[in-house]
């Protein structure tokens, strides 16, 4: 059964935090393997008893558990995350600075990582995938187009080639876990001890830090600037299509590779024509006479206007089609459909209103 973590650190269970503080300062320094006199395995177990007592006793969350539970309350036990590594580190590193936790705790929880298989991937990560819309005419949609465009990324810093140190310094081993990226945590249960591995919270798992990091990009071997790249729209692209543009994205991390860019495309609506697939619809107004006897009106097309034949006795419920005049689809072409709107005219003249009495008077007929 574990010791009672107030008797281990030498307090009253109604102790402060100060006094909790001051208590693993003084603990963790006499069992500094530089001043301990005694047996050395004595003084790691010793060291594993007092940071297990003040990780738990430090916590207010888990010092609370532990008065009501003890050694067996819910999620009790020897956690020792990046927090509390942290934590525990800025502590002793008041009165003894930092590399001598850092001495300490390298002695004793990264023992038996030697020879165990390195998992860590280095610093280097993959840039992210970027998305940015851009929105485009009909007529570069149907045609294709090269369209410029501004956009936010980050890409590789110049001063540092992306490693993220400075020219006359390097990337070195962490010092913490010794370049595997991992570090051991003890937690303790009803059922004993157990010991698990967790990333290195020095180096965030990648077993490397760097010795100096570039003053430009700050350690991360990329900037973020606004970049204009060229888009090429194919032709007959559809309102809310998606193109890839490899290597296009926001570099990676401490020289990993560039992510990709997704161009979605948002087709503008236009003023004349409706896009249906691959054809286009226009509205086409003709008088009652061309509609009644025929004739040959202009339609507007994306290439200009084409003749067009209105039948004899054609209504306005009827489409006529100019073929060959939509947008690209493969190897074809899709069809413009013509929709016909009647003329009324406002104003006519008393020879036409003579005509249109005429007219309507041998209707009735």
């Amino acid at each position: 059964m574990p010791r009672d973590y107030y008797e281990v650190l030498g307090v009253a269970r109604d102790a402060s935090q100060e006094e909790i503080k001051r208590a693993y300062r003084r603990l963790a320094k006499k069992y500094h393997p530089h001043v301990y006199k005694g047996d050395k395995s004595e003084a790691d177990r010793r060291f594993r008893e007092v940071a297990e007592a003040y990780e738990v006793l430090s916590d207010p969350e888990k010092r609370s558990q532990y008065d009501r539970f003890g050694h067996a309350g819910p999620s009790q036990g020897f956690d020792f995350g990046p927090a509390d590594f942290r934590r525990a580190r800025e502590t002793f590193a008041e009165s003894f600075g930092a590399s001598a936790f850092d001495e300490i705790f390298n002695l004793f929880f990264t023992d038996g990582m030697q020879g165990r298989t390195r998992t860590r991937q280095g610093r280097a990560r993959p840039g992210e995938d970027l998305e940015y819309r851009i929105r485009v005419s009909l007529e570069d949609a149907a045609f294709g187009a090269n369209v410029k465009a501004t956009v936010p990324r980050f890409v590789r810093c110049d001063d540092c080639g992306g490693s993220g140190a400075e020219a006359d310094s390097g990337v070195e081993t962490c010092a913490t876990c010794k370049g595997t990226g991992q570090v051991q945590y003890r937690r303790m249960s009803m059922l004993g001890s157990f010991v698990n591995v967790r990333p290195c919270p020095e180096c965030q798992g990648t077993g490397e830090v760097v010795a100096r990091p570039c003053r430009k990009c700050r350690g991360g071997g990329r900037v973020k600037e606004r970049s204009e790249i060229t888009i090429t729209i194919p032709k007959g692209i559809e309102n809310g299509a998606r193109l890839r543009l490899r290597g296009q994205g926001n570099a990676g991390v401490a020289g990993g590779p560039t992510g990709d860019l997704f161009i979605v495309v948002e087709i503008q609506p236009h003023p004349v024509f409706r896009r249906h697939g691959a054809d286009l619809e226009v509205e086409v107004p003709v008088s009652y006479a061309t509609l009644v006897l025929g004739g040959e009106i202009r339609v507007p097309t994306l290439e200009g206007e084409e003749k067009l034949k209105v039948p004899p006795g054609t209504t306005l419920d009827e489409q006529l089609k100019v073929p060959g005049s939509g947008l690209p689809q493969g190897t074809r072409r899709g069809d413009l459909r013509v929709r016909l709107s009647l003329i009324v005219p406002k104003r006519i003249s008393r020879r036409q209103r003579e005509l249109l009495r005429e007219l309507a008077a041998t209707l009735k007929e």
